[in-house]
């Protein structure tokens, strides 16, 4: 303290080099930038899942603004119901430090929009964890695309396979044809009830071959099952042999 009437001698001067201090604060702003300007949506969220960064990016896919954002819980804010392959995700993060998947999220509006999601964990100079790093980009309009793609070249393969399904469908018909003649020409013989067990049994064959059609059509995944042959052979052969002179009066 200078008293009154002191004359100072000196000035006791103190400076601190805050240089690379402003340097790296220049360099996360810049890096900010960067990231503001990317088109994926980034954000970082700490162990409880809460978010502590959000990009510009993540707010054109998601419609949350920054605010809004950070402090939520990663899954309340961005699925109407926690995915059932959470935990198998989290327990991935822990083994191999990353998961690479996609994901059906929501946006603030209530849209669902489809992302291929990259979780990476995030670790100190000690190697321990401090944050999970999400990078979510949209995919939505390209899933709607495949999707039409894979239904136009259905619908080209059924074109393809119509001379195919038009020969199933006959040998379908062919034993069901077949035995209504047999039955038209001997009602009331007792040994047409296997025929007409053939004819049940061919008219159900017939109905699921169109039920497959139908659902190659519209994409359904279907059930393969292996054509027996050799029963279809048999078949034939009983009501050949039905139909066989002395048997069926001839026409």
């Amino acid at each position: 303290m200078i008293r009154a009437g002191e004359i100072p001698k000196s000035i006791l001067v103190i400076n601190t080099d805050i240089s690379e201090r402003k340097q790296a604060e220049q360099k996360i702003q810049e890096q900010a930038a960067l990231l503001d300007k990317a088109r994926d949506a980034i954000l970082l969220c700490d162990l409880d899942e809460r978010i502590v960064y959000w990009n510009e990016g993540a707010t054109r896919l998601y419609g949350w603004p920054p605010e809004q954002a950070l402090g939520a819980l990663v899954e309340k804010l961005l699925f109407v119901q926690t995915p059932a392959e959470w935990q198998a995700i989290r327990g991935a993060l822990g083994e191999r430090g990353e998961w690479i998947g996609e994901l059906r999220q929501r946006t603030r509006d209530g849209k669902e929009v489809i992302v291929q999601c990259r979780q990476t964990l995030v670790r100190d100079d000690a190697q321990q964890p401090t944050s999970i790093l999400y990078i979510n980009s949209d995919i939505t309009e390209q899933k709607k695309i495949e999707a039409q793609f894979l239904r136009t070249q259905r619908m080209e393969s059924i074109g393809a396979l119509a001379g195919g399904i038009a020969h199933d469908l006959n040998n379908v018909l062919g034993p069901i044809m077949m035995a209504v003649e047999v039955i038209q020409h001997s009602p009331t013989n007792e040994a047409n009830a296997d025929l007409l067990e053939l004819v049940g049994s061919s008219a159900r064959r017939g109905a699921e071959l169109v039920k497959q059609i139908v659902s190659f059509a519209r994409g359904v995944q279907g059930e393969k099952v292996s054509l027996q042959i050799r029963n279809l052979v048999d078949e034939v052969v009983k009501l050949a042999v039905k139909r066989s002179p002395g048997t069926l009066p001839c026409g």
